[in-house]
Parts: structure tokens; C-alpha cells; sequence
């Protein structure tokens, strides 16, 4: 698939989030999605998540990630069970964060376990990039791009989000 777009910028940015133009639309936007590898693994204090909870309640937000140390087999070994537990506890920790009884209805969740995808963003500003949705990406050497172009994320959504969303489990599947 191949999307052309204008108005768009490369970011990079050192101890901070560079989709943080995208986190200051999340109050005034009608729409949200976010397509990330992995969410913050911190039990309390995940400031990305709280926003997504602050939200106005008609604010549509679709959430698809992918849970890390999930693998089809896991060996009977010292390595087979570490993975095993990083995933129970991995697990855990997402289905508590992104139980859609925390949220306004307006908010879905899904999981793809094929996804390494990162794209957040509004239908004003969207940022496509390395940095998961997570607060320990503020900390890592991330570079992405920042797109103004509302035509251009208006056919991100309809042809690539939906295209994984559709392949991807509903939360309460």
C-alpha cells in the first residue's frame, strides 16, 4: 500500500514524546487512533493512558496493540517459561489497562498479535513513527513523521487502520 501525503514534518525527539502535537488534540478531537506494539508496562502512573480516560465521552477512540512475549509455542525450558510468565504478566497488565469498562463507550480496544505498527493520531494531526504509546518511549531515540494532511489521514484510517483492525481480536474475544 502506498499513500501519498503533503504537509507533514520529520520529528525526533530526545527525553520527550514526538507525537506530543497529537496528544494536544486528543480534548478537541472527534476522533483517535492508536496502533502501537506495546503500551506502557508501569502498573500506576501511565499518563498516556489517563488521557485516553479524560476524554470528552463522544470522543471515538479505536485502540489496537499487540501484547510483547506472545508466541504461538513457548519450550519447556529455563527461557520457554521466563517468556511464558513476561507473557501472563504482560498480559495482565494490558487487559487491566485497556478493559473498555474503563472507558467511555465510545472506546474500542483490539489486540494484533502480527502488529509492529505506531501510528497515534486525530482527524486533525497524525504521527507515524518507531515511539509506541507508551511513557517509557519518552526515554528512547524515537524519529517519526507528523502529517497536517486531513485527506491524507483520512485514508490512513479507511485503509490502513481498518485493514488491521479488521484482522485484529476485539477486547472481548
Amino acid at each position: 500500500m502506498k499513500l501519498n501525503f503533503e504537509n507533514g514534518e520529520f520529528v525526533y525527539n530526545e527525553n520527550g514524546l514526538n507525537y506530543q502535537e497529537v496528544l494536544d488534540d486528543f480534548p478537541k478531537a472527534a476522533k483517535i487512533r492508536i496502533i502501537t506494539y506495546n503500551i506502557s508496562k508501569k502498573e500506576r502512573g501511565d499518563g498516556l493512558i489517563s488521557l485516553l480516560r479524560e476524554l470528552p465521552e463522544e470522543t471515538d477512540v479505536q485502540i489496537i496493540t499487540n501484547i510483547p512475549s506472545r508466541f504461538d509455542t513457548y519450550y519447556n525450558s529455563k527461557a520457554g517459561d521466563a517468556m511464558r510468565a513476561a507473557f501472563k504478566k504482560n498480559c495482565d497488565i494490558y487487559l487491566n489497562k485497556l478493559n473498555p469498562i474503563n472507558y467511555a463507550p465510545t472506546v474500542s480496544t483490539a489486540f494484533n498479535f502480527s502488529n509492529h505498527a505506531k501510528i497515534i493520531g486525530t482527524e486533525n494531526i497524525a504521527y507515524i513513527g518507531s515511539a509506541n504509546y507508551s511513557d517509557e518511549s519518552r526515554y528512547n531515540i524515537e524519529t517519526g513523521i507528523l502529517i497536517r494532511d486531513k485527506e491524507f489521514i483520512d485514508k490512513l484510517y479507511q485503509e490502513f487502520f481498518e485493514s488491521v483492525r479488521k484482522e485484529s481480536v476485539p477486547y472481548f474475544d
